[in-house]
């Protein structure tokens, strides 16, 4: 077993879910965030979304884009800023 310091990935939405839910239209996309760099901007006709509230798992937000629906995807992630300490199990 060592102990390493590491960046960890943690949940973030890149975006506010609470009003872009009421309103049901993209709100509160915060600019360089991994919802952001998928293409979530706000203003954008939300028609649905798929987030289960974990860093690992994709979410989808389905928007409404020229008549159409468009999927964006993009995993709710950030590095965390300072390095966490970790156990690693040497295998």
């Amino acid at each position: 077993v060592a102990l390493e310091k590491k960046h960890l990935s943690v949940f973030e939405k890149g975006f506010d879910f609470g009003e872009t839910k009421a309103k049901k239209e993209i709100c509160g996309v915060v600019e360089g965030s991994a919802a952001w760099k998928a293409g979530l901007r706000n203003g954008q006709a939300m028609v649905g979304v798929d987030m289960h509230f974990d860093p690992e798992k994709q979410a989808t937000i389905t928007i409404k884009e020229n008549n159409k629906d468009k999927k964006i995807t993009f995993y709710p992630a950030k590095q965390t800023e300072e390095k966490i300490p970790q156990y690693i199990i040497e295998k």
